[in-house]
């Protein structure tokens, strides 16, 4: 929850509102750095900074436009409606839409107690994410790359997310750091970008809260559910028992895997037991056979023989240049 105060501020009329209930029209001069219809993140940030954060203005329609960075709009009172790529979309309260670069979208008037939160967040702060985590969750890497990579399709993520807890907590606390930001500007500008962070990774988490959308979104999503079975079941998963869990044919589920990922089912397997493996060698004691088993091979002549072809070392030697590389 947020305190009263901040409440309070999130309903105030702000000095663009002002002007556009005078003039009833939108300044783009605003939002654009030429003339056209993209939004210029450089209007709301410094050269720095990664990720801005601001309050939907209300009142007005907005016009039909695109932008140079990866937005995530968030509903904290009322509702908003809007176009993405001409789809109708209202966002309630406590839901979430993202938007890549290439969704073009116009948003439709909104009252005074429609309060919608706008994060603006620079392609560049993905790579800051993907270093901050360290993480081997493919799903994690997968939802990334359908949001910010360069050869995405156009693309928007509807959330309904209003009952997860944990989710509209996160939101809150970016809230207050919008309008009580912390007193020392590093740590206020940390403590956005692991909230933003801790938000992506809720939101994996609860992945069944995506709508579908559209066909591209369909198939997303059914491409996030093979990869969290994967996650999973790896040590055991088969295409038979993913099949059942999804309800799909298997020769769909490994069109779909291989149009989305270039691997085959199993091929994804080994990588995710690879991974797990190199986990393992690198934060525990565990004896190379133990680690062997518990990722899924009985056969350590084998386990050596994929270990190495995609790390081009073997267990013993990969641990131990990690080991010497952190000592120097």
């Amino acid at each position: 929850m947020l305190k009263k105060s901040i409440e309070d501020k999130l309903f105030e009329l702000t000095t663009e509102e002002l002007k556009i209930l005078e003039k009833k029209e939108v300044d783009f001069s605003l939002y654009s750095s030429g003339h056209n219809n993209i939004v210029d993140i450089e209007n709301f940030i410094s050269a720095n900074d990664l990720i801005a954060i601001r309050k939907h203005t209300r009142f007005i329609d907005f016009p039909t436009h695109t932008h140079n960075f990866v937005e995530i709009q968030y509903v904290y009172s009322g509702s908003i409606t809007q176009y993405c790529n001409d789809k109708e979309i209202t966002l309630e309260s406590g839901q979430i839409l993202f938007f890549n670069q290439k969704v073009s979208h116009r948003v439709l008037k909104v009252n005074k107690d429609d309060i919608g939160i706008n994060l603006l967040i620079k392609p560049e702060f993905f790579n800051y994410l993907f270093t901050l985590t360290k993480t081997d969750n493919s799903l994690f890497k997968f939802l990334l790359g359908t949001i910010y990579k360069e050869e995405a399709n156009s693309q928007f993520l509807y959330f309904k997310v209003s009952q997860i807890r944990a989710i509209q907590e996160s939101m809150a606390e970016l809230i207050t750091e919008l309008y009580e930001p912390t007193i020392n500007k590093e740590i206020h500008e940390v403590l956005i970008k692991l909230n933003v962070a801790k938000l992506f990774i809720l939101l994996i988490k609860h992945i069944d809260t995506l709508e579908i959308t559209s066909v591209d979104v369909y198939e997303a999503k059914t491409i996030y559910k093979i990869i969290n079975y994967i996650e999973n079941n790896y040590i055991d998963g088969t295409l038979k028992d993913l099949s059942l869990v999804l309800s799909l044919p298997d020769y769909r589920i490994s069109k779909l895997i291989k149009a989305n990922t270039g691997k085959n089912f199993m091929e994804l397997i080994q990588i995710k037991r690879l991974q797990r493996a190199e986990h393992l060698l690198m934060n525990t004691n565990l004896p190379i056979i133990e680690i062997a088993y518990e990722v899924g091979y009985e056969n350590l002549t084998y386990f050596y023989k994929i270990f190495k072809k995609q790390y081009s070392l073997t267990p013993t030697n990969y641990k131990k240049m990690k080991e010497d590389s952190n000592v120097n």
